[in-house]
């Protein structure tokens, strides 16, 4: 049985694995933990796609690439779980030409099967990040070379990183602390809480279907404002700003010199702009 395609063009080193067998009220869940690592010389992007599983990744001092694989599946006995388990196929690619290490996890879609798989990873912070998942949180811890985060079901939060910073969720809240550089933010239900600081001519995009959302900038931004709600109110608070259009629903307005651009919408939600702390 295969656990893995492997095509890489670099080392990398491969750790013990444990399954575990856990019992519920209707069948046995198996899991299995595979850690690897690989050499970040020649990569400057790091692309993983997981499915039914969250993906973490943190900033460390060394130059390498460490990750963790965290597979389940279920079936109705022990031997079948671990049969399914093998059915999760892990594929590691380096593209030498683009410098891109790509990571997918291949998981199979058999009725009465539960499978999925976490990825963490520890990483340098000088990587750029793109990070999908079908059904799981994503989470970005201190990258400075910006980041992009899509997953269909789950939460996004990225914190202290740096660079543009793209994230869509169709289900969840989406949280961004202490992020600088521009920010492009969709989800469909769920709020969005970001702190940012704008650089100049940077764009802040933040758009909900379902939810409130709360930006908080320096007093010092230079950007246009605008902000729209359909079922809510707009408030501005603790920041100078020149009203350009002030209603209960809707605002525009300029904070220094107007170099950025800032535009909030949400259809069912209040809105705050506050000064950050």
């Amino acid at each position: 049985m295969k656990k893995y395609l492997i095509f890489a063009f670099f080392p990398f080193l491969l750790y013990a694995c444990t399954v575990v067998g856990v019992w519920d009220d209707d069948n046995v869940r198996v899991e299995e933990r595979e850690t690897m690592d690989f050499s970040s010389s020649q990569i400057q992007k790091v692309e993983v796609s997981t499915k039914n599983g969250a993906i973490e990744s943190r900033v460390w001092d060394d130059d390498s690439i460490h990750v963790v694989f965290e597979r389940w599946a279920t079936g109705d006995y022990t031997e079948e779980a671990e049969d399914n388990l093998d059915d999760i196929e892990i594929h590691v690619r380096e593209n030498t030409a683009s410098e891109v290490l790509d990571i997918d996890i291949e998981i199979p879609t058999h009725t009465g099967v539960n499978y999925g798989c976490n990825v963490y990873l520890d990483i340098p912070a000088s990587l750029f990040l793109d990070f999908q998942s079908s059904n799981g949180s994503v989470t970005v811890l201190e990258s400075q070379n910006g980041v992009k985060c899509t997953t269909s079901n789950g939460a996004i939060t990225i914190r202290d990183t740096e660079g543009l910073a793209e994230l869509k969720t169709s289900n969840g809240m989406i949280k961004v602390r202490n992020h600088y550089g521009e920010l492009d933010v969709q989800t469909s239900n769920g709020a969005i809480d970001a702190d940012v600081v704008l650089p100049r001519y940077g764009q802040c995009e933040l758009k909900t279907s379902n939810g409130a959302i709360t930006l908080s900038i320096p007093d010092e931004t230079s950007a246009m404002i605008e902000a729209s709600t359909s079922n809510g109110r707009v408030e501005i608070r603790g920041l100078d700003v020149d009203v350009i259009r002030m209603e209960k629903k809707g605002f525009n307005g300029k904070m220094g010199g107007g170099e950025g651009d800032i535009g909030i919408e949400t259809s069912n939600g209040n809105i705050l702009v506050k000064r950050s702390t």
